[in-house]
């Protein structure tokens, strides 16, 4: 059943934070006892033993410690997350180089699983802690911005070179082929894992953890945590999932520099935190320059803060140094790459990672060392494996492995006798032996062994007859492709064996010592006598045969050929040896456990567990089930009580979070638009002016309008758009002091969120912003395009809220001004596409991409109330008593003075025709026709 963790023990590890120092650790760790007890697998085939599942409601990500593990050969632990289906699988060497720990999964439930080698018995395992972080936490504390000089000129990357330290919070650089790396000493104190390809972080600022194939375990380190210009260090990684180093695996990294200079532009890239939490401990990038230079330390002015300590600062594509502390002013301070004390402990970490070890001279056959009786040094490091082949006949059942890393030796032997060959207790691998007759071009097995009995770390060890002054080779290798080392090898030649003999054991005949034969209880035939003749021939006994419950009497030979089971030599029928009472076994009715006949069983409506199984393991016990369980929108695995409790809502049995099933929809949100009016702007062309609307739900609000791959054209026209020399294509660019002064100002073309100009209105204020988009072609009069940019405002201001507005269709609707524009040619068409994000009534996001295409509609507004007259009548704002299509408020003099301006003339000709059918007809335009040029 699946395991709850408990916060019995609660770690915060931020208590390490020092203030101007650039850490920022993350999670926190509970106890979590859990222990499986001794798992044995009698079977030959790899087999789960144990599994369970651990969850931790509302966590944004987990991670396992282990206490006392045992893994038996071919042994290893799963764990796989629930959110992602991510795993990872640890043996006993993985299991040594994670540190007794896991990866980090994303998620709040963990499948643990133990997998049990064929034949084993020494396996268990201890989880003692959990380590995680809520989903929920409150995140808006991102730092003071320690480092930070003026506005934040930090942008997203990417790069393989740069590995995010956890869960200190810190940054650290790959600097050669052997994966070593280089950060800040006080990153060290809780360096465990290297995070590289790490995905963007929640919208609450949460971390979330890349791929386990792109987490590496720290295996060494060392370095000094003394202040400004004495915080340095350096690390090693282990292999990721794949078996891979981090060099192996993405095939970059940035050299160590020799030098440092004093002046000059630097590169810093890093994990650092971000106000904006998207991007918050992901990886980002700025340059700078080089203030100041001593002898221990570099002073720059980049921005940096919490998260970027260890970031190397680059020059010219080399490493002149890591970043350490921040200040307040506009420079910061990291500690020289050539500072002797910093090169020494690069040097001691570090060492060497050159060329692997030569292989032995003895690595293959022909180069075989010549031995003799008695112990020999060898080691199998830096061997390769030869192709010689092998098999296991001579020595089933001992495990003989893959002879890995293999070394040859040659012997003769000075007599006949029983040679024995061992490295039983002898090496510190898993080893295997094959010994061979004649030489390396023609040679033949005679022996083998992998584990030898009474050998502990399953050393090896066998004996062979041999022949005196024959040849033999003797090979020794490892079981797998992670056994390899060094030890002893021993020989031991016994005597000349004694005088063999036929020995006959029943009818069996074999040839050996008379002692043997003796020991064997057999009957020995004399010296040099063979099996020749068959000596040892007794007729075949009988005794009683079982077929089903029928009795007879033959041989064991007949009664195995008919399918039968022999009862013994010289046995019979008469006490019916072939009765056999019904079996018993376990038999579950719902969770209750009984012993009975599986016919019994049956009739009370059980299942029957199998022939001779017992109640003592439980086995009617049927675990609660899971499933997906959506609490405010948020998505975790559990069982349905549990989810009750919660206050949740149940998916069902067997349920995920896989299709994100608590996915709320944020509502209707669609572009609507309201035609202000044609010719506003003095121009001699026909133009007109509209406002764009973004419909949201009652209570939603609209936060972006971004462009990308998929919606690259934003704002385009068939015409061109007006721009007026004293705006800009920001509604904070249209300042409404000017209108009196440039009267075509107030239907410049501009992109807004809520607010018409600068003034705010209708708003308080005009908060809005952009970032990525080049207006260059909007200003000049087309459209507005963009695979990477956006324009908006922050989710706390009031202008991003939803208000009442009228549309072009006459409708009501609550939405959120997103453009106003005037565009030449009366059969112009307008597109606006864009991918929008914003927030719902309950302040979840919610992201949705739009597109309309539209064009003119003739209208007035002789009232200025920002609504058309169709519209003002239709909602009954206005009145139209005579029917003109005129509100009563706007009557003029002139008959057919349909838009209200005290003239009859082209613009009526226009209203009517633009609007014909509803409200007006033939009659109207005669009308307009009769009284043209009426009022002048």
């Amino acid at each position: 059943m699946p395991l709850t963790a408990s916060a019995d023990l609660t770690v915060d590890l931020h208590e390490d934070l020092v203030e101007q120092s650039l850490d920022w650790p993350v999670g926190h760790v509970s106890a979590l006892r859990l222990t499986t007890g001794l798992l044995k697998n009698t079977e030959g085939e790899s087999r789960v033993v144990y599994e369970d599942v651990i969850t931790y409601p509302g966590m944004a990500w987990m991670r396992l410690y282990f206490g006392d593990v045992s893994l038996d050969r071919g042994s290893f632990v799963r764990v796989t997350s629930l959110r992602d289906g991510e795993q990872q699988k640890l043996d006993a060497r993985t299991m040594e180089m994670w540190s007794n720990t896991t990866a980090y999964f994303n998620g709040d439930a963990l499948r643990v699983e133990v997998i049990a080698g064929p034949f084993t018995d020494q396996n268990s395992v201890e989880i003692e802690f959990v380590a995680a972080e809520e989903i929920d936490i409150n995140h808006s504390d991102r730092g003071d911005n320690c480092g930070i000089c003026g506005p934040d000129d930090r942008i997203p990357t990417t790069g393989d070179n740069f590995a995010r330290i956890m869960p200190v919070g810190c940054s650290a650089t790959i600097y050669n082929e052997e994966s070593c790396f280089v950060t800040a000493g006080h990153c060290l104190t809780n360096a465990t894992v290297l995070h590289f390809n790490v995905p963007a972080s929640s919208g609450n600022c949460a971390t979330n953890q890349p791929p386990i194939a792109d987490q590496f375990p720290v295996t060494s380190f060392d370095g000094v945590n003394a202040g400004v210009g004495a915080d340095y260090g350096a690390m090693t990684s282990g292999t990721n999932s794949e078996g891979q180093t981090a060099y192996q695996r993405y095939g970059t990294y940035i050299p160590l520099a020799n030098s440092v200079p004093s002046s000059g532009t630097i590169d810093i890239t890093g994990f650092g935190v971000d106000d904006e939490c998207t991007r918050s401990q992901t990886l980002q990038h700025d340059s700078g320059t080089i203030s100041s230079l001593d002898s221990a330390a570099i002073s720059y002015e980049v921005d940096v803060t919490y998260g970027n300590s260890g970031s190397s600062i680059v020059y010219n594509n080399t490493i002149i140094g890591v970043v350490t502390h921040c200040s307040y002013g506009c420079e910061n301070y990291g500690t020289r790459i050539d500072l002797n004390a910093f090169q020494n402990i690069i040097s001691s970490v570090c060492e060497g990672g050159g060329e692997p070890p030569d292989a032995p001279e003895n690595d293959e056959c022909s180069g075989a060392f010549a031995i003799g009786n008695g112990l020999t040094d060898i080691t199998t490091v830096g061997a390769t494996n030869s192709s010689d082949s092998y098999d296991d006949s001579d020595c089933s059942g001992t495990y003989l492995g893959q002879l890995n890393a293999d070394v040859w030796y040659s012997y003769t032997p000075s007599s006949s006798g029983t040679l024995t060959v061992e490295t039983c207790d002898l090496i510190d691998f898993d080893s295997d032996l094959v010994v061979y007759q004649g030489t390396c071009g023609n040679k033949s097995q005679v022996a083998c062994n992998g584990d030898g009995t009474g050998c502990s770390g399953y050393s090896s060890l066998l004996t062979v007859e041999v022949n005196g002054g024959a040849s033999y080779l003797i090979r020794v290798g490892g079981w797998d492709e992670n056994s390899e080392g060094s030890g002893q090898l021993r020989l031991d030649l016994e005597g000349a064996p004694d005088p063999t003999g036929a020995c006959c054991v029943g009818s069996s005949c074999s040839t050996v010592t008379a002692s043997d034969c003796s020991s064997l209880g057999g009957s020995y035939q004399g010296d040099n006598s063979n099996c020749g003749g068959d000596p040892c021939f007794t007729p075949p006994a009988e005794g009683a045969c079982c077929i089903g419950g029928s009795c007879s009497i033959s041989t064991a030979d007949d009664c195995s050929s008919s399918g039968g089971a022999y009862q013994g030599d010289n046995s019979d029928c008469s006490d019916d040896p072939c009765f056999t009472p019904p079996a018993t076994g376990a038999c579950c009715v719902g969770s209750t456990c009984s012993i009975s006949t599986e016919a019994d069983c049956a009739s009370a409506g059980g299942s029957y567990q199998g022939d001779d199984s017992d109640c003592s393991d439980d086995p009617c016990f049927t675990p609660p089930a899971n499933g997906a369980c959506c609490v405010s929108g948020s998505c975790s695995v559990i069982t349905e009580a549990d989810c009750a409790s919660a206050g949740g809502s149940y998916q069902g049995d067997n349920s995920d979070c896989s299709s994100d099933p608590c996915f709320v929809p944020p509502g209707e949100v669609e572009v609507a638009y309201a035609v202000r009016g044609s010719n506003l702007v003095s121009d001699s062309e026909f133009n007109w002016t509209v406002d764009v609307y973004i419909t949201v739900p009652e209570g939603g609000r609209l936060d972006a309008v971004a462009g990308n791959d998929e919606v690259e054209k934003m704002i385009t026209s068939t015409g061109l758009f007006y721009q007026s020399s004293f705006g800009g294509p920001l509604s904070t660019d249209v300042n409404p002091a000017f209108y009196e002064f440039e009267p075509d100002l107030e239907f410049d073309s501009r992109v807004t969120i809520g607010a018409i100009d600068s003034s705010g209105d209708p708003f308080g204020a005009n908060n809005l912003g952009s970032v990525g988009i080049d207006w260059t072609d909007f200003e000049s009069g087309y459209g507005v395009s963009s695979v990477n940019g956006l324009w908006y405002v922050l989710p706390s201001e009031e202008q991003g809220e939803g208000r009442a507005f009228t549309g072009s269709d006459c409708q009501e609707q609550n939405g959120v001004l997103v453009a106003r524009l005037t565009t030449f040619g009366e059969d112009s068409q307008i597109q606006f596409q864009a991918l929008l994000q914003g927030r719902d009534a309950s302040s979840d996001p919610w992201q949705e991409t739009v597109n309309l295409t539209f064009g003119y509609e003739a209208t007035s507004d002789c009232n200025g109330n920002g609504i058309s007259d169709t519209c003002d009548i239709a909602n009954g704002t206005s009145s139209d008593s005579d029917g003109d299509g005129v509100p009563d408020e706007c009557g003029s003099d002139c008959v057919g003075d349909y838009d209200g301006n005290n003239q009859t003339n082209i613009d009526d000709i226009l209203l009517v025709i633009g609007n014909w059918g509803s409200p007006y007809n033939v009659e109207d335009l005669l009308s307009v026709l009769d009284n043209f040029g009426c009022g002048g």
